[in-house]
């Protein structure tokens, strides 16, 4: 993924990128927690269909499976907004810096 920011942005001399930055903290470790959690769902669904027979451990498995699908995407899509959102508070801090 590439950012590319062209020109001047204005922001007000005042603006604050910590917010931003503590965006994107929170937004990492909620990524990495729901990728955890796929990955403990995904081991949950091997392990049950290792166990279990039948239809109903079949179908289990297969719910485990699309559920632990679900987060890592969601995980995927979340880390992805990480680096867009430190690109943007670099470039607010490089704008004060150009006000001061």
């Amino acid at each position: 993924m590439r950012v590319t920011i062209q020109g001047a942005i204005p922001y007000p001399p005042n603006a604050d990128s910590v917010p931003i930055r503590t965006l994107a903290q929170d937004l990492r470790a909620l990524g990495e927690g729901l990728f955890d959690a796929g990955s403990k769902i995904g081991a949950t669904a091997s392990t049950a269909s290792s166990v279990w027979t039948g239809i109903a451990a079949q179908a289990f498995g297969e719910h485990l499976a699309k559920r632990s699908e679900r987060l890592t995407k969601a995980a995927d899509t979340i880390q992805a907004a990480v680096p867009i959102l430190q690109t943007f508070a670099a470039a607010i801090d490089g704008t004060q810096t150009a006000y001061t």
